[in-house]
């Protein structure tokens, strides 16, 4: 009864890890709240795991995520596709030897990561390396480990954290290297303590999307945030 009011009135509970969280969902919400002020919002910040184990329980209605999730149970809209870039600290001794490749946070602002000309790096280049990686269940810790699975090599990890943005700030400090994702290094405060470069991996790519229960019935409220979402990254 209470959708029937066509958004003049009910709730909606968003969710997403740290990085969608803070990256990606003020985005959607500013032009959500502009278009539908009356609807009161509820944001929940945690692990995919536990997101999805909310989604099921009808305590979260929409997901902002990358990962995987059981199709039994969950779909999913498509936003946007982001890439996992090797970000080094600004002087690591394998900068040398990948002078062509290199980019900075600027040259990723502007889109040069699309530019074909700037190569791409072998990950086993940098397989000596010390390693910061997200902690086991979290989708960059599977796809991290698989793009040095496929280099061929095992990383030697020093520190496992739990947020993408921690990671960036350790290596910012020169603690090690790690993966990042171009999503993130654009909307990072500006520096020049990393370097970045494009892997030779087509894993590299990964798909964001908004998830929901299966079966579960859509509210005015969700379909319009989908819909003003898509919209957003569609520009």
């Amino acid at each position: 009864m209470g959708d029937l009011a066509n958004l003049q009135s009910g709730n909606l509970s968003l969710g997403g890890t740290n990085f969608f969280a803070s990256c990606m969902l003020p985005f959607m919400i500013k032009a959500f709240s502009k278009n539908c002020p009356k609807i009161q919002l509820r944001i929940t910040e945690s692990d995919s795991a536990d997101l999805y184990a909310r989604l099921l329980t009808d305590e979260i209605d929409l997901i902002v995520d990358s990962g995987l999730y059981n199709v039994n149970f969950y779909e999913s809209i498509p936003l946007m596709e982001d890439h996992i870039l090797l970000a080094v600290p600004i002087n690591n001794r394998q900068n040398r030897n990948h002078h062509a490749a290199r980019l900075t946070q600027k040259d990723i602002i502007a889109g040069t990561v699309n530019d074909e000309n700037i190569p791409a790096v072998a990950l086993a280049d940098f397989a000596g390396e010390d390693f910061l990686l997200l902690g086991r269940g979290n989708d960059m810790y599977r796809r991290s480990l698989g793009l040095c699975r496929n280099s061929g090599f095992s990383p030697k990890v020093r520190l496992y954290l739990n947020q993408l943005m921690t990671a960036y700030h350790m290596a910012r400090q020169g603690l090690g290297i790690t993966f990042l994702t171009d999503s993130l290094v654009r909307k990072s405060m500006l520096s020049d303590a990393l370097v970045y470069y494009k892997i030779k991996d087509p894993a590299t790519t990964r798909k964001i999307f908004i998830a929901y229960r299966k079966n579960v019935y859509q509210t005015s409220a969700m379909q319009e945030f989908v819909r003003l979402s898509r919209n957003l990254y569609n520009k």
